[in-house]
This record gives C-alpha cells, structure tokens and sequence, in this order.
C-alpha cells in the first residue's frame, strides 16, 4: 500500500505577543499653566503736612515769610477747617479734643481772619473756653488816637483788637488778610501794653500774594499793624520824640474835668450820644402829653 503524505505545517512566525501589546504609549502632556503676575502694589499717598511758617531774623526783628501759594492751610487734607463766623468761641471740651487727637486745625472766624491750632503742640493742663473773634480798622482798639498816630506817622497801618483776654494757654497762628498791602510788604505788629501804656514791637510778617499775613499769638490785646516796605522794628526808636508828644498830650487832656475829655472808647461815646436822643426824645413827648392832658381837662 502506498503511504499518504501530510503536508507539513507552515512554521509560526515568532513574535513578541499580541497585537495590542505591541503598540506604543504616548507619552501625556500636562498643560502648560500660565505665569502668574506679581501683585502690583497700590502706591500710597501720604498726606502733605501744612507748611510752617518759617521764621528769620532780620536784625532784630523777627519775620515770618510768607506761605507759599500752591500750599495753603485750607487746601491741607491733614487739616480740618472749621467755619466759626457765627460764634467766635471754641470751647474746652473741643480744646481737648484736639490735643487729645493731635489734630491740626484752622477755624475761620470771618472777614479774612482765620486762627491756626496745632494740637500736637497744646501742653497738658485744663482748657477753658476761647472767644477768638478778632476786630480790625479804625476804632477797633482802646488804643489812644494820639498814641496811634505818634507810631504811624502817616505810615499805613490797622488796629487789631481781639475779643478775648489775656493769655491764649497755648500757641495760635492768627492769619489776617489785608487788602490794602502788596505781595512782598511787611506787616509789622506793634503790641499795646495798656498798663504801661506804651507799645513793644512783637514782630513782622511778610504778606504773600494773597495779601495775608500770619502771627504766632499767645496773648490776646489791642495791635497796631504797620504795613511797610521793610521791617519796622527801630520804628520806636525813630518816633520816641513823637511818643513823648502825645503822651504829654494825653497828660494834658487827662488834666481837665471829665465832662471835656474826649471819649476814650468811640462805640461808647456814640452809645452816650444815641442815650442822650433817647432821652430827650422821651423827655419831649412827655411834655407833649402833659400838655395834651392839661388842655382836653
């Protein structure tokens, strides 16, 4: 019998495993974050501190220069402005609180006048009510019209009177505006000693371009301003002949009886005056009455 022939196996192609084994990974990508920016910082402003007035010595006066135009106290956001027209008075209690909170303030009391107050600079102590109206032009003071006239000499000056008496308790820079001076003059204030009866030069102040001049205060009297193209504190000493003058005027005019002397302080003299009208005004519409009466009886 013949043999039967197998075909022979066709050989397995060696491999290295499955189809799925034999595909690659892709390597992830993790996204990409984006940078994150510095915070910018917020530039802070700090307030501007009000300008101080910057005093020179000029001989022997003592100048206070004028502020600065493009600063003012008023325009000052570390400043609060406080409008006192109506009153005048800052009372204790506000006082405190001010130095208590070392605030700066400005208190306007009308016409041009204005009181600076530095908080940080009130000493520790009671405080007592102030009454910082201020009186300024011709009669203003109970300063003699002879006295006055031996310091002006013709010069341009102001009175000054401030209501309240005496001591301040603390330093207060008074702002006057003068309306008939030049940017660049001097404001020289003259104080008057009512007990000695004479004047003490206090200092001179230039007026700036606002027509204002500033003072430090302690102490509340009657001033005369002299306004001049320089300082003025020889004035006294230029005019002591003339105060001789007038005092021995004053001597004269105390001498005689009271009903001859001139009224010292003019408001009274006009309130005599207005007080004498009354009077005989009342006096003339009694008689009328009377008579009136007599002649209907």
């Amino acid at each position: 019998m013949g043999q039967l022939s197998l075909p022979s196996p066709e050989p397995i192609p060696e491999g290295n495993g499955t189809a799925s084994e034999t595909q690659e990974t892709e390597p992830v990508t993790q996204p990409t974050q984006a940078p994150t920016a510095e915070p910018t910082a917020v530039p802070v402003t700090e307030p501007l501190e009000a300008p101080e007035a910057e005093n020179t010595e000029k001989g022997n006066a003592i100048v206070t220069a004028a502020t600065p135009k493009p600063q003012t106290l008023s325009e000052d956001p570390a400043v609060l402005n406080m409008d006192m027209s109506a009153t005048g008075v800052i009372y204790a209690e506000t006082l405190e609180q001010i130095r208590d909170q070392k605030t700066k303030v400005v208190l306007d009391v009308g016409n041009g006048v204005k009181w600076a107050i530095d908080g940080a600079e009130i000493e520790e102590g009671p405080m007592s009510s102030m009454d910082l109206r201020v009186t300024m032009g011709e009669g203003a003071t109970r300063i003699p019209a002879e006295r006055i006239e031996a310091l002006t000499g013709g010069e341009e000056y102001v009175e000054l009177s401030l209501a309240h008496e005496g001591s301040f308790g603390l330093k207060a820079v008074l702002t006057v505006t003068l309306d008939q001076a030049m940017e660049g003059q001097y404001a020289n204030l003259f104080y008057y000693n009512e007990a000695e009866e004479a004047f003490e030069y206090i200092c001179a102040a230039q007026i700036s371009s606002r027509k204002e001049a500033a003072f430090v205060l302690g102490h509340a009297s009657d001033y005369i301003i002299v306004i001049s193209d320089r300082t003025r504190e020889d004035l006294l000493t230029e005019r002591a002949q003339q105060m001789e003058e007038a005092d021995q005027a004053i001597e004269e005019i105390m001498s005689r009886p009271a009903e001859q002397r001139p009224a010292k302080d003019k408001n009274k003299a006009a309130l005599i005056i207005a007080l004498i009208l009354l009077a005989s005004a009342a006096i003339g519409i009694g008689a009328y009455l009377i008579f009136k009466k007599d002649r209907d009886e």
